[in-house]
């Protein structure tokens, strides 16, 4: 009797890259947005600090 031949189990998925990408795909919108709001409002704050330029 021979034994059944089964195929062998797939590899796992390395998903690092696609988390990474995602973390620095989220870390550039924020920087984005950082840099948005600074744009904005920097001026603002910089008169509120009392910083003279």
């Amino acid at each position: 009797m021979s034994m059944p031949e089964y195929p062998p189990p797939e590899p796992k998925k390395n998903r690092t890259l696609i988390i990474v990408a995602v973390v620095v795909a989220v870390l550039c919108c924020c920087w984005v947005g950082v840099l948005a709001i600074g744009w904005n409002f920097g001026d603002q704050l910089i008169q509120s600090l009392g910083i003279q330029l």
